[in-house]
């Protein structure tokens, strides 16, 4: 199949076009220098001048992200809605029959209780709102042209990036408390960190993904799933993870601080599963603690942030 994947200078578009590329052909969009088709998805006229012509398939990995609303939230929901339909419409003209897409576990609201796959959205942040807007409108082109749309939900995304440079999300849990523990010698966290993740990496995502396209079963439509990984944990315990990281993979020390628990906090019974997917991710997160942490004391001149 010829397949075209946006967002691959990220870390899930990347880890698609490299898990995904090794049996199919892939094409690339974006802003970076070299890709096969350049395309601002900022613009929507950009993205209304593109030509998917001989494409099977389109994985959408450059969806928007937190800090764009920080930065200009009209762009970002410009982005979210009318880029995302003019990227479809483009797919579609060109005879695409697949579409995946990656949104987030936002679009169900709180980090609370038991979330699966049918669980009822209520995304409360804009990030949500925005990617359930650009859900419902794959779902609609799903319906209306009859290909095959899948939206994967992840909850919280690790994995080593590929373009360390050019990476601009150090300050995510899976990445700000290594640093913090390799650096500072301690993880202070802003809550007693009995909120749970589930830990899923892009890798496994991007097997979600070769799932999907890989499956010649007559079209199901629009599908959303929860892309989950192997592990789950609570703050505190990841803290604790990474701090002990430090100790066996580095010898060096590291205190995790956080304030007493008072009552129950929010999200600590939160349990993230699927009901939709048979895919079976094998990524675990202690692997990729002990893998950073080397890589954060090994390069002490990368301007990483957390």
């Amino acid at each position: 199949m010829r397949i075209a994947v946006t967002g691959t200078s990220g870390l899930i578009g990347g880890a698609v076009a490299a898990r995904v590329g090794v049996n199919h052909t892939i094409v690339t969009l974006g802003r970076r220098e070299g890709l096969d088709i350049h395309v601002d998805f900022s613009d929507p006229a950009s993205v209304q001048g593109i030509d998917l012509s001989g494409c099977d398939a389109l994985v959408h990995c450059a969806g928007v992200v937190d800090e764009d609303f920080k930065d200009n939230p009209s762009a970002a929901f410009l982005h979210a809605t009318v880029s995302i339909e003019a990227l479809i419409d483009r797919a579609v003209a060109a005879g695409v029959s697949k579409i995946a897409y990656f949104s987030t576990a936002h679009v169900y609201g709180a980090m609370e209780g038991t979330i699966s796959d049918n669980s009822p959205t209520n995304p409360i942040s804009n990030y949500g709102i925005a990617h359930m807007a650009s859900e419902l409108i794959l779902r609609r082109a799903a319906v209306s042209h009859g290909i095959d749309a899948l939206a994967l939900r992840p909850n919280a995304v690790f994995g080593v990036p590929d373009n360390l440079d050019g990476f601009d999300r150090w300050w995510l849990i899976p990445y700000s408390f290594p640093i913090s523990a390799v650096r500072e010698g301690v993880i202070e966290l802003r809550s007693a960190g009995a909120a749970r993740r589930n830990f899923v990496s892009a890798n496994d995502l991007a097997g979600y993904v070769e799932r999907f396209l890989n499956d010649d079963t007559p079209s199901q439509g629009f599908t959303a799933i929860n892309s989950v990984g192997p592990d789950s944990s609570s703050i505190r315990e990841f803290a604790d993870a990474c701090a002990l990281a430090c100790r066996e993979t580095l010898e060096s020390n590291c205190a995790v601080v956080a304030p007493l628990a008072v009552g129950c906090e929010p999200g600590s019974d939160f349990e993230y599963i699927t009901k939709t997917s048979s895919f079976d991710p094998k990524d675990r997160i202690q692997n990729f603690i002990e893998q950073f942490v080397t890589l954060v004391a090994k390069y002490p001149h990368l301007e990483i942030k957390s």
